[in-house]
């Protein structure tokens, strides 16, 4: 009984919930993470403490991704001078939104260094950090060169047809000249605009990156104003199915423009499953099935996993 006592009170010291314990700012994960990255052991590699390291690596790629990707768009295709010095903050201020419950937000190898060697992270969780950074700014570098090179196709085929025609077919272009690309882009963009919302509303979001009215605003009109910098005038990025169907109306644009309905709404769903699967306070499979299968689903029921998690023996 006693050691379950001590291993209890461990555990809320580590999760920060022992009474006078605070953290000022909150760079390691919190309660609804991992609460053995403080722990200078390597942990017992039970199905829970996977779960969470995948997790961590998850939010870690996708965080450092959406940086990445600001940076690679700024560099290849360079904002209006006033905008220059907006899309890079304001990429890593939705990282650590976003990533932050989970993983603590780090998006940056030096800032899991310092933590290391602060000895507020141990130096076993190094290795998986700067591996999820990596992969994930690889990934987002990846597709931000892929939709600049696309975006320069689309352009130069819509000048093509415009010279031959001899009208101006850019308009017809700017709604989608390649569904693949438009599809993508909406795909990319929508999922991040909902995602940003899903993890602002979260009720069960801990305290200290809680949803507040004001700040929940703010993060989905930062994060609606990088996508508006991310790819400028060049590729349409509605995020809005009827702001699309509205265009296609009122001004007689056909061209492609299914890319612009069906992007969103299949965004709409990576973005609940990604919200159910790893960013809420209780993500995983359980979460994820009772969405989908039960009828009289309560998102405000605990589903997280029954047995605590393993704590390594000292």
């Amino acid at each position: 009984m006693d050691t379950r006592r001590e291993k209890r009170k461990e555990h809320a010291f580590q999760m920060g919930q022992e009474e006078g314990t605070q953290y000022v700012f909150q760079l390691s994960p919190t309660k609804s993470a991992i609460p053995m990255l403080r722990t200078h052991k390597v942990p017992e590699m039970t199905l829970s403490n996977a779960w969470q390291i995948l997790r961590l690596c998850v939010a870690e790629m996708i965080g450092t991704a959406i940086l990445n990707f600001a940076v690679v768009r700024a560099v290849e295709h360079p904002p209006e001078h006033s905008a220059a010095f907006l899309i890079v903050p304001i990429a890593l201020t939705l990282s650590i939104w976003i990533a932050g419950p989970i993983s603590g937000g780090h998006i940056n190898p030096a800032v899991t260094l310092a933590l290391c060697s602060s000895r507020l992270v141990s130096f076993i969780y190094l290795p998986i950090y700067w591996l999820s950074q990596f992969f994930g700014a690889l990934t987002g570098a990846a597709l931000a060169h892929g939709f600049t090179v696309g975006m320069l196709n689309d352009t130069a085929v819509i000048r093509a047809v415009a010279m031959a025609n001899q009208t101006t077919a850019g308009s017809q272009g700017y709604v989608g000249q390649f569904f693949g690309l438009h599809l993508a882009a909406e795909l990319t963009t929508t999922t991040m605009l909902l995602l940003t919302v899903l993890v602002s509303a979260d009720s069960k979001r801990p305290s200290d990156w809680g949803s507040h009215g004001f700040y929940t605003s703010l993060a989905v009109g930062m994060m609606a104003l990088i996508i508006g910098l991310f790819f400028g005038s060049e590729l349409a990025c509605f995020v809005n199915p009827v702001v699309a169907l509205g265009l296609s109306i009122v001004l007689g644009l056909k061209s492609g423009f299914w890319a612009h309905i069906i992007g969103p709404l299949l965004a709409s769903l990576v973005a609940a499953l990604l919200f159910q699967f790893m960013f809420c306070a209780d993500a995983g499979l359980k979460r994820t099935k009772a969405c989908l299968c039960v009828s009289n689903y309560d998102y405000s029921t605990d589903l997280s996993p029954r047995d605590p998690i393993a704590l390594p023996d000292k």
